[in-house]
């Protein structure tokens, strides 16, 4: 047997694709002895258990190695997207054993079909690497590539010798101890990390002049793009000849490509039989819509099960049947599953679809309706989604027959347009492309002609209303609506399709999504959870919900969305909205849709955000009395709620294990008290008085306190130095709010009430010799609803005596358990029956009261369940979805009426 040493790199995700890849090495080269190096940052026992169960079944072996501190400027591997991982192969230089002369380095997403031992063994000649030039970048136009990789690279493209550095057989042994990760590191600066493929570029560029260069047809193959010399694709031969396939771009687990079946099947077949093999497996569900007694559904699903399976992976057949006529054959078929739709009437095909497309779960979904003709599919050629959107607008209905719809696509865009009552597949096709979702969709036509009648024209115009900005960006709209005018008239439908684009192009309320930006700053943990359940409400609502995060400030990834029409925008505390453009231009003013702004704290706190210049501005707030300070102080907002955030429940029914618990840090309010005197002198004494009297008179709203002690003092100041002056005095707020929550603590603790509190931090915190002050680690945010769920009664400190509620209260009593908080207004207003209400930071009857409550189980239980009940109709997310909705419902017809 000959010796091999391989390499590749790979974290804890990678590990299934991986494996594949490393099974077909080893089942390729059985005479050969591989050790195969793996450069990873952290698996888990499974993952090294199963890498290692599968090295031993073929009798070889693996060496793991760690990478840590890994340190190279990261700028040179962000610039194109990518993370640290991609580059450990540049360490393969010096971190391998001293032994190891000569490396072969291999991706994860490569199938080895032949033996290696030639390709391993070959000459270096002298030189660092042997390796394949990339025909897929070389055959790019020149002015593409120079344009991604700047003109240093201009002469590796013009002699062919960019090479993918997917696989390299690497000569260690010339190049151990040269310090090449400096020589990276330095050249990537010169470049001005202008890396989109960082890893690759670098050892191009690096080693532009020492690579061996062998056949990339046999030795690096572009599964999915390449060609053979004489410009045929031969599926046998390339399994016969080719030893190396590189599944580049797409994947095989992922996309798929019909027109590479043949070649896709050699992955899958080495996928088979491993742990990994479920994890891979898509769900295509095919939906068959049953209309009449008539239709032959039979037929329709025999032979969509006969030509479909030649084309595509785990089919899974469904019919959604409108009128019971089904269930009989759907029994006999043992592969058929049956989803009854017949207790609910449909007013179009787009509802019907809609409604079984909520109902199911799937990965992909195609519709079919009982009694079409299935046919062998002509796929489209693979294209730039533009280009596959300007053809859907060019030849309109009739280039688009069928399409697999991803659920997540599906979800991001809220489904199809009821209001149409035929085409409504063209239509969502369109919309998929224009929010740049099309390469997750794959539409084919099939040998039929559906026919044109009048409704297609009314899809025609619906959907040149919702895109005329778009179409007229690109110069598009007049020359597609002369094509669909023209064809309106071969159909005597000229006239009805010039009222109906009339009526569409004044029209504001189409099929449109709300982009959700999913939160920034120190609340971020907190604003992702109420993104995703405020969007998965909307969701179960039928509005299309698209997410973004905006932490990550990437404007470039959020124009692909500002760009399409939106319904409205939501951010939680966002600062998006206000980023100056190159022109000068705020973003938010590039968007259309109403911007909406979730505040979970006082709006002084995000005042330069909120008065810049910039249109059709709204807040969400958890506080009704800062709608009153928005009027007063921020007029640029153009409307404010009251929306306080929701709570959540915990599914499953728990035992009271807790008396009395606290989920959250301890906060000692001196640290704030000495934070006061880091002001200003002016703030500073203003900090002072504005603390003292917040804390003999707490029930007052700090912009209260503050014009109190203005007007006693003779000032006058304008709104500038009024939000900078409210906004000092933070600390004080925040030291009065501390030293309350600890009195509410503290004060229970030395009545002999045991306190279970959800926080390190309480350690350091001078209760911590408590003996009834139980300390437990902290728990993320969602998880505090588990908590409360077995808690009898749970403590909850508000921040003002205001309009105020939390989710944290909202939550306790959707899992039954007693609130004891502060006594807002909203609170006393709505929930004065149903917590234990606090007046005004007063905890002088509170040590009474909580144990009465723990002490009379009926009357606890009783609070604990009506006020599950009121809190389940309107303290849910369910509930400030629909809310949500109505706000924007609403504006848009305003907005129509000015229009």
């Amino acid at each position: 047997m000959s010796e091999m040493n391989t390499a590749s790199c790979l974290n804890e995700a990678y590990v299934p694709y991986m494996y594949v890849m490393l099974k077909s090495l080893f089942e390729s080269n059985k005479s050969n002895d591989i050790t195969v190096y793996l450069l990873h940052d952290g698996l888990t026992e499974k993952s090294t258990r199963n890498l290692f169960d599968l090295t031993k079944s073929y009798g070889q072996r693996i060496e793991l190695i760690g990478v840590t501190n890994f340190s190279m400027d990261s700028k040179i591997y962000e610039y194109g997207g990518w993370d640290e991982l991609t580059m450990y192969r540049l360490l393969l230089w010096d971190i391998l054993p001293q032994k190891v002369e000569r490396i072969l380095f291999l991706d994860g997403d490569m199938i080895v079909n032949r033996d290696l031992s030639e390709l391993y063994n070959m000459d270096f000649k002298g030189k660092d690497l042997i390796a394949c030039r990339d025909i897929l970048a070389t055959g790019s136009k020149k002015e593409n590539f120079i344009k991604t990789h700047g003109k240093e690279f201009e002469t590796l493209f013009e002699d062919g010798k960019y090479f993918n550095a997917g696989m390299m057989v690497m000569n260690i042994a010339k190049n151990r101890g040269k310090n090449l990760m400096e020589v990276y590191e330095k050249t990537g600066r010169e470049l001005e990390y202008v890396l989109p493929y960082p890893d690759q570029d670098l050892l191009n560029y690096v080693h532009n002049d020492r690579v061996v260069y062998v056949d990339t047809f046999q030795y690096n193959f572009p599964a999915y793009d390449g060609r053979h010399e004489n410009g045929g694709y031969d599926e046998k031969r390339a399994r016969r000849e080719v030893s190396i396939f590189h599944f580049l771009n797409k994947k095989p687990w992922r996309e798929g490509d019909h027109k590479f079946y043949d070649i896709e099947n050699l992955w899958w077949e080495m996928c088979k039989g491993t742990p990994y093999e479920q994890f891979f497996e898509k769900d295509h569900l095919v939906c068959v819509l049953g209309f009449d007694k008539s239709e032959d559904v039979k037929k329709t699903i025999k032979a969509a099960q006969e030509i479909y399976r030649n084309y595509f992976r785990g089919l899974r057949f469904v019919l959604a049947d409108t009128c019971a006529m089904g269930k009989t054959f759907v029994s006999a078929e043992k592969d058929v599953e049956y989803f009854d739709a017949s207790k609910k009437d449909f007013s179009s095909v787009a509802e019907l679809k809609n409604y079984v497309a909520r109902k199911l779960s799937y990965e992909d979904i195609l519709f079919l309706k009982a009694g079409d003709r299935i046919q062998e599919p002509t796929f489209y050629e693979a294209m730039d989604a533009s280009v596959k959107e300007e053809l859907l607008w060019e030849e309109g209905t009739e280039v688009f027959d069928r399409a697999f719809y991803s659920k997540n696509v599906f979800e991001d865009l809220g489904g199809f347009s009821e209001e149409l009552v035929s085409d409504e597949d063209y239509e969502f096709a369109l919309r998929i492309f224009a929010y740049d979702y099309g390469e997750k969709m794959l539409f084919w036509k099939e040998e039929r002609n559906p026919g044109v009648c009048e409704s297609t024209f009314d899809a025609y115009a619906y959907s040149l209303g919702e895109f005329s900005g778009r179409l007229k960006e690109k110069k598009l709209f007049d020359e597609v609506v002369a094509k669909r005018l023209e064809e309106a008239k071969t159909h005597q439908a000229d006239e009805e399709f010039t009222k109906a684009l009339e009526v569409a192009l004044e029209k504001k309320d189409f099929k449109r999504p709300i982009l959700i930006l999913t939160g920034a700053g120190e609340c971020r943990d907190v604003f992702h959870s109420f993104a995703r359940y405020l969007g998965g409400e909307l969701r179960r609502h039928a509005q299309g919900v698209i997410y973004f995060d905006d932490s990550s400030e990437n404007l470039e990834g959020l124009n692909r969305y500002l760009l399409s029409p939106l319904k409205a925008v939501v951010g939680f505390e966002t600062g998006i909205f206000g980023t100056k453009l190159p022109s000068g231009e705020y973003l938010g003013n590039t968007i259309t849709a109403p911007k909406f702004h979730f505040l979970l704290n006082h709006p002084v706190n995000m005042t330069e955000e909120l008065t810049k210049d910039i249109r059709d501005v709204y807040i969400l707030s958890c506080d009704e009395t800062y709608l009153d300070y928005i009027k007063q102080h921020i007029p640029q907002v153009k409307g404010a709620y009251h929306f306080p955030p929701a709570g959540i429940e915990e599914k499953k029914k728990c035992d009271k294990e807790y008396d009395v618990t606290f989920v959250g840090d301890y906060h000692d309010f001196r640290l704030q008290e000495d934070m006061m005197y880091t002001l200003p002198q002016n703030y500073r004494d203003l900090s002072k008085r504005f603390y003292k009297r917040q804390l003999e008179e707490p029930g007052k709203e700090p912009e209260e306190i503050l014009d109190e002690i203005f007007d006693a003092m003779g000032y006058e100041v304008d709104e500038e130095e009024y939000a900078k002056t409210l906004s000092a005095m933070g600390y004080a707020v925040k030291a009065a709010m501390y030293q309350y929550g600890e009195n509410m603590i503290k004060t229970l603790l030395e009545s002999d009430v045991t306190v279970d509190v959800f926080s390190e931090s309480w350690k350091k915190s001078p209760y911590a010799k408590y003996e009834n002050l139980r300390i437990h680690d902290a728990v993320p945010y969602e998880n505090g609803v588990e908590v409360m769920a077995k808690s009898k009664l749970f403590l909850n400190v508000m921040p003002s005596s205001g309009g105020i509620a939390t989710e944290r209260a909202n939550s306790a009593m959707l899992n039954h358990c007693v609130c004891v908080t502060d006594e807002t207004g909203f609170l006393k207003r709505d929930f004065s029956d149903e917590m234990l209400l606090l007046p005004q930071k007063d905890y002088s009857d509170l040590v009474n009261s909580v144990k009465e409550l723990l002490g009379d189980e009926g009357k606890r239980e009783s609070m604990a369940e009506a006020a599950f009940k009121k809190a389940k109709k309107t303290q849910t997310w369910s509930a400030r979805s629909k809310e949500f909705i109505k706000i924007v419902d609403k504006l848009q017809k305003e907005a129509m009426k000015k229009d």
